[in-house]
């Protein structure tokens, strides 16, 4: 098992010191061991860059689809309220046990937003169209050095399968289908679980 972690911002998995190495490395260790390895790696500023195409930092999974998806004024109502809890309770977070749970509450309240909103696949598509998010330079091809040692990519996510595949994509990742199942394990290519 490899797990990719965040390298530093906007730096190519390519450049990162030593990381040829490594990607020599484990290269020799997928041919001598083909079926034993997998790639596990997170999304949002492990794969994606930290600045986007507009020099901007990258809007992540969750703020893609709060930030550029605008299927009616309800929606955008209820953004703005969810912004402005957000606001609330990073003000409170401070030292010491009376801190709010800020992560507890911000992936349920979102997706809780979500479902509420009833966001299509559409909404997802326009969303996309605004986000600035880019993959990390080099990302696409560790991805097809891998497919072509044989070597499952799994990308787990507490983001948005629609999301993730759609940034993917636009990089230039090639998404096999979903394995069928009782597939036996992971197989090569890039797997999205969220």
């Amino acid at each position: 098992l490899v797990v990719l972690a965040v390298q530093p911002p906007n730096e190519s998995f390519w450049t990162c010191n030593g990381f040829e190495d490594v990607l020599s490395d484990f290269c020799q260790k997928a041919a001598n061991h083909r079926g034993c390895l997998v790639v596990l790696a997170d999304f949002d500023r492990t794969l994606t860059a930290y600045k986007g195409r507009d020099g901007k930092p990258c809007d992540q999974c969750h703020r893609i689809l709060l930030n550029h998806c605008c299927p009616d004024e309800t929606w955008k109502a209820d953004v703005a309220e969810f912004w402005e809890m957000q606001t609330k309770l990073q003000m409170l977070s401070g030292p010491g046990e009376d801190k709010p749970d800020f992560c507890g509450w911000f992936w349920p309240a979102a997706n809780d937003l979500m479902k509420r909103h009833r966001l299509s696949r559409e909404d997802v598509a326009q969303a996309l169209e605004g986000a600035n998010t880019v993959l990390r330079p080099g990302t696409r091809e560790l991805f097809q050095e891998c497919e072509a040692a044989g070597v499952p990519v799994i990308i787990s996510s507490a983001g948005l399968a629609d999301v993730l595949e759609g940034i993917l994509r636009r990089g230039g990742v090639d998404l096999p289908p979903p394995p069928p199942p009782g597939a036996g394990g992971p197989q090569p290519g890039v797997l999205v679980y969220s």
